[in-house]
């Protein structure tokens, strides 16, 4: 699933289909008089030429069927047409990066919380009241694996190390039949790094989830750039008075040529929108760099930093370490290495 947000286009090639793609190429030629069924033109005596001396993007004869103020309608008729097809493309594509940004959030969380309920049930069944009155214990440390993917807070390994730190004193009063002086909880808990009672289950998982987290984190990031990057370029502040002109002429101009229903044919469009996006192409290699990081980060999601299945298999893991830290209360291992004796 990762990997379906992804845009593949170049930067330049994105901005260019954006502008070009809704544009017809067909027309028929006729005279002024076809000016008439122009309803942009309907406050204007329209069906006779006049001098082009006046015109300063429409000139292609002597004559011409447009005036000067029709010339100024049809240029900002062009202004608008492209505005307004600029905007509408980059909103579609800004929706795109701003719901893959809500999908992958609730994805990612929606595991975590799977994880959780999947491990409540599992102790629920192998434990009963026991896991229940101690419950809160992993409450907590699913909230803080949730704390820590929405805004980094806590760090995995002290999570995970005081969570198992936790579970290792209740286990020890459980079993010295809820008797333990507060010197036996400081011992029990020096215990956990010298023997590592849950075995290696603890370091296996810390950097599992350290990783499987970060990626998840940083494609989520990375997903918000490209949103504000998109949501930057939802303006025609970068559209030059050169080309908004090149637009006119090469969309409207034909209505003064007497053309009323010619459109520009491709090769010409691109070339003209080619032109007007030239100040964008030295962007084009970062947006491909970007785009890039952007899938390698969703292939990674989707193999050895699999999110869903180190959260699926985390239960599995903290419940073969607790079967670890039993054998070793029942070995006796913690209260010798303390020196404290079961009653």
């Amino acid at each position: 699933m990762a990997e379906n947000i992804m845009l593949p286009f170049s930067f330049f090639t994105l901005i260019l289909v954006v502008l070009t793609s809704p544009l017809q190429y067909t027309g028929v030629p006729s005279s002024c008089q076809g000016l008439q069924s122009k309803h942009e033109f309907s406050n204007f005596s329209v069906g006779q030429r006049f001098a082009t001396d006046n015109l300063s993007i429409c000139v292609y004869n002597d004559t011409t069927c447009c005036t000067e103020d029709m010339e100024q309608l049809l240029h900002k008729l062009s202004q608008s047409n492209v505005r307004n097809i600029h905007t509408a493309k980059m909103d579609l594509i800004q929706k795109i990066f701003s719901n893959g940004v809500t999908t992958f959030k609730d994805f990612f969380e929606g595991h975590i919380d799977s994880s959780d309920a999947a491990l409540d049930k599992k102790f629920t069944r192998l434990y009963q009241d026991v896991y229940a009155n101690n419950s809160h214990v992993t409450k907590s440390f699913y909230d803080k694996l949730r704390k820590h993917y929405r805004n980094g807070d806590y760090k995995i390994n002290k999570i995970v190390d005081d969570f198992f730190k936790e579970v290792l004193k209740r286990m020890y009063v459980y079993v010295k039949g809820g008797k333990a002086s507060d010197f036996d909880m400081d011992c029990v808990s020096l215990t956990y790094y010298q023997i590592q009672p849950f075995g290696k289950v603890p370091r296996e998982i810390i950097p599992r989830l350290e990783r499987s987290i970060a990626a998840a984190r940083s494609l989520i990031y990375g997903l918000k750039v490209g949103n504000t990057v998109v949501e930057n370029l939802n303006n025609d502040g970068w559209f030059s008075d050169k080309c908004l002109k090149s637009v006119t002429k090469m969309s409207q101009c034909s209505i003064c040529a007497g053309y009323s229903n010619l459109k520009p044919c491709a090769g010409h469009c691109i070339d003209v929108f080619t032109e007007c996006l030239s100040s964008l192409t030295e962007l084009e290699h970062v947006w491909d760099d970007y785009l890039f990081y952007l899938t390698f980060l969703g292939s990674k999601l989707s193999a050895e930093y699999d999110f869903d299945a180190i959260t699926r298999e985390l239960p599995n893991d903290i419940s073969f370490g607790i079967t670890n830290c039993r054998d070793a209360l029942i070995q006796k291992i913690i209260p010798k290495v303390c020196k404290i004796f079961f009653i």
